[in-house]
């Protein structure tokens, strides 16, 4: 069991918060821009693969610049730098990739009937312009989390 003064750092904690609040604002803006576009509300879309912004690259730049507020270039902050650079790149590269075979796998199954009831999920990553505004929004989230609270 952790002690009392750990659970109350935690949710004290600016490296606790901004990213949750990072994830949250970006899932929130994705599911507004799908509901306008579609003209319909989903709540699944906050569990949902790929769209604008990447909540992955929102919430790992959160993390890393909240860091490097709090602590400054520690080797800490180099370890969130690169697993965030690792993550980013995955959501636009080999997620993105594997949603563009899904999409050509489908097609391949609807003209031969290969298997039935069988459809691969489409979006699975970001493009890189969904990719940036993830980094950026999630840079920003940080910034006003340590300048204004």
């Amino acid at each position: 069991m952790l002690p009392p003064d750990t659970v109350h750092q935690i949710f004290t904690s600016k490296l606790f918060w901004i990213p949750v609040i990072s994830i949250i604002c970006a899932n929130a803006i994705k599911m507004l821009i799908v509901a306008l576009i579609q003209k319909k509300f989903s709540w699944q879309i906050m569990l949902s693969y790929g769209g604008m912004p990447s909540a992955h690259a929102a919430t790992v730049s959160s993390i890393t610049t909240a860091i490097l507020f709090e602590q400054g270039a520690t080797p800490l902050f180099f370890v969130a730098l690169f697993m965030s650079v690792i993550t980013i790149r995955d959501a636009f590269g080999f997620r993105w990739q594997t949603g563009q075979q899904a999409k050509l796998l489908n097609k391949i199954n609807a003209v031969f009937d290969i298997e039935e009831d069988v459809t691969l999920k489409e979006i699975l990553g970001h493009t890189k312009t969904q990719t940036f505004f993830g980094v950026l929004l999630g840079i920003l989230i940080a910034i006003i989390g340590f300048t204004v609270f």
